[in-house]
Order: structure tokens, then C-alpha cells, then sequence
């Protein structure tokens, strides 16, 4: 997924660092002009403003940042008589991008106090300048609602570079997510199991019993952690594992009076993955005594993916 970050650039630099990293770590590629490991496509036949419309259309979503500044405007290059960040708004919009807005509350503020004054062009205003009152076009522009139209005017508040990074987290981890993890699947990192039933006729305390023993192997080159198997009869605790390490067995067994006929039974299981994704099983479990002999298998009825925060390990002091 590439995401282009729309902002001005030199009073925000910290904040778009910020987000270059938090973007990567979600596993989405920024596409921003002053990152030099940015996904940004270099169009050496198109001047730095085009260059930024055309990287806009190949890309995802837009992340546009409103702070403080709005910058110069670009009427007497032969665009809109707009800032490159405005100007980048409405070429998102143009070709349909989706686009998340974000909003200093001291801009958000100002903006208010802006529109209970009715727009007074002498009203001093404490956290934008005289010269940055584009910024104020711009969010009348974007909060603008018309009838009939499909148009985002969704925006999120932030005080600071924290809870705007994890505004950003909120909005963009479940849209990721699913392809975090197909990749993850694809380049084998991540824990799936293989599972073998083995049965066999045995005397449990003197009665004629069907043993079923149920072997899960950690398949994955990843760990997979608070492990829990659950045999879906009466009477049989959870089992539960801290962690199982790759290529690791986890072992269970069941024991049936073999009067009780065929054991058909179904065991769930749920463990976590380092990247944030718990994975929910279901097994079918089938021990058949016929006149040549006892079938058996366990056979994989479903796999879920949820989503959920990594896994936390505590480190005590030696």
C-alpha cells in the first residue's frame, strides 16, 4: 500500500520523520518528497509540483496534515492560486483517492473563533499568522457538506506529533493488516500448524478405551504464543502453552470408554502472532473402530484471523 503524505515541509519536519517510520511500520510505504528512502517516484521530466501530482495518482490514500503554516501559493506558476499541500488535496480528490485528514486543535480553534466572527479579515487570531489564513479556505473547503455527494469531510483533531501517530495507527492498522499478514504467510513468518492424530485401543483402568493422541507442529519459522487446545467435550480443561517455538510438537490426548461408540469430537485452538493477529482453529477428530481395524484423522475445519495487540513479555530482574 503507498500513502502519500501531504504537508508543508520545513516547520513539520520532525512530525513527517515521525510518520515516515510509522508508516513503515504498519507496512505501508510513504511516498513523501523530502524522505530520501521515501517511495517517492522522481519524474525527471516534470517540475517538483507535477512531480508530486503525478506520485498522488499512483498512490493509495493521501495523509494530509494541517498545522501552522499554509504556504506560498502557486498562482503565478500556472496553477491553482492555492499552497502545494491544497493543491494536492483537491488532485486527491480529483481522482478519487482516499483521503485522511488531520488537524492541529489550536488551527481547529482558530478556525472557530474565525467563523463566529464571520470571517473579520482584522481579527487576530492566536495560533495561524495574517499570511496563513489559507488554511482557514482550506477547512471550510473540506468540512464543506453538498447534497447528494459521496465526498469525505471527515477529519481527526491532534495536540501533538503522539496522538496524531496513533490516530494514524487507529485508522490505517485495519486496513493493512491483511496484507501484513498475507505477507507474512508468503515469506513464512508466521506460525500455522500441521496436525496427526494417532489412536489406538488401550485398557484405562481396566476398561476397554479409545486413546486419542493429537499432534500440532508449529510449521511456521515464527513463534506462536499463549497457545490454548480445547477438546469440545464435558469435562476437559483447556491446555495452555506460553509459547511454541517453531518446528515444536504440542501434544494432547483424549481417552473415550470404548463403549461410548466412535469418538467424533472437535478441538478449537487459539494462539497470537508477533505482528498482532490471533488465529482461531477448529479441528475435526474422528476414531472409527471398523471389522479390519480403528481410521482416525484430524482434519482442519476452519482458520480465522482477528486482530489484536502484539504479545507483551515480562523481563524480571536476575
Amino acid at each position: 500500500m503507498r500513502v502519500f503524505v501531504s504537508s508543508t515541509v520545513y516547520d513539520l519536519l520532525d512530525i513527517r520523520a515521525e510518520l515516515d517510520q510509522l508508516l513503515r511500520e504498519l507496512g505501508i510505504s510513504p511516498v513523501m518528497s523530502d524522505e530520501k528512502l521515501s517511495d517517492f517516484n522522481i519524474c525527471f521530466d516534470a517540475n517538483s509540483i507535477e512531480a508530486c501530482l503525478l506520485n498522488i495518482e499512483s498512490c493509495d490514500a493521501v495523509i494530509v496534515v494541517l498545522d501552522q503554516r499554509y504556504g506560498p501559493t502557486l498562482g503565478k506558476h500556472g496553477f491553482d492560486d492555492v499552497s502545494a499541500t491544497h493543491l494536492e488535496y483537491r488532485h486527491a480528490k480529483l481522482h478519487s483517492k482516499a483521503i485522511y485528514f488531520y488537524v492541529r486543535d489550536r488551527l481547529e480553534a482558530d478556525y472557530n473563533i474565525h467563523q463566529k466572527n464571520k470571517g473579520a479579515s482584522d481579527l487576530q487570531l492566536s495560533w495561524i499568522s495574517a499570511k496563513d489564513r489559507g488554511l482557514l479556505e482550506f477547512l471550510k473547503e473540506h468540512r464543506a457538506l453538498r447534497e447528494r455527494s459521496s465526498e469525505n469531510n471527515w477529519f481527526a483533531l491532534f495536540t501533538n506529533v503522539v496522538d496524531l501517530k496513533a490516530s494514524i495507527r487507529h485508522h490505517f492498522e485495519p486496513v493493512v493488516k491483511p496484507q501484513v499478514l498475507l505477507r507474512a504467510i508468503e515469506e513464512n513468518r508466521f506460525p500455522l500448524f500441521e496436525s496427526d492424530l494417532d489412536s489406538q485401543l488401550v485398557q484405562f483402568h481396566g476398561v476397554p478405551s479409545i486413546q486419542c493422541r493429537l499432534t500440532l507442529t508449529n510449521v511456521g519459522a515464527t513463534p506462536a504464543f499463549d497457545f490454548v487446545a480445547q477438546w469440545k467435550v464435558e469435562d476437559h480443561p483447556p491446555e495452555v502453552v506460553d509459547i511454541i517455538a517453531p518446528q515444536q510438537d504440542f501434544f494432547s490426548t483424549l481417552i473415550s470408554n470404548r463403549a461410548m461408540g466412535d469418538v467424533r469430537v472437535d478441538v478449537s485452538v487459539q494462539y497470537r502472532s508477533a505482528i498482532g493477529i490471533v488465529v482461531r482453529e477448529t479441528y475435526h477428530v474422528n476414531c472409527l473402530i471398523g471389522p479390519s481395524g480403528m481410521i482416525s484423522g484430524a482434519t482442519l475445519q476452519s482458520r480465522t484471523y482477528h486482530s489484536a495487540p502484539p504479545p507483551t513479555l515480562h523481563i524480571e530482574n536476575a
